[in-house]
């Protein structure tokens, strides 16, 4: 398999179907349909305080994540997904990787995020790249099953 993780926009053919099953999979871990609070659009996760990368398996779209602006110097890391059959074979770490370089290029100084206690896979990614927990902010600040992470970049 040749990876390759590249530029794109969350409202694109490729990647598109990859936050369709996203928002299947998190209604699938936790019952009930994200409510989506930010209203994160095309253009949210765009230039020039954005970014949204998609990872491709050869000619495949298997991955992505994006990347919004949050307060003055602080970017906050949003649809992270990788399709479960290529799961395990550091896809996630790459596109991880690629949110925080394209972050530092905008000159955020750290990466926020906020992730569900029943997305183990998730808190283990960000804990192995260094990610610390935060306090809970945003929408899910009150949720039990919410857990938030920081990254000074």
């Amino acid at each position: 398999m040749r990876l390759r993780i590249a530029e794109d926009r969350l409202d694109t053919p490729a990647s598109a179907p990859l936050v369709a099953a996203l928002w299947s999979e998190l209604l699938e871990r936790y019952g009930e349909p994200d409510p989506d609070p930010d209203g994160i659009t095309a253009a949210t996760l765009a230039p020039p305080d954005g970014a949204f990368v998609v990872a491709w398996a050869d000619s495949t779209a298997v991955g992505c994540g994006g990347l919004r602006g949050y307060e003055p110097a602080v970017g906050e890391v949003k649809r992270m997904y990788v399709s479960p059959a290529h799961r395990g074979q550091g896809i996630a770490r790459a596109v991880l990787v690629a949110i925080e370089t394209r972050a530092r290029d905008l000159g955020y100084d750290r990466l926020v995020l906020e992730t569900g206690l029943r997305q183990p896979e998730a808190m283990g990614l960000y804990l192995s790249a260094g990610y610390t927990d935060l306090e809970p902010y945003g929408f899910y600040r009150t949720s039990p099953l919410s857990r938030c992470f920081e990254k000074w970049l």
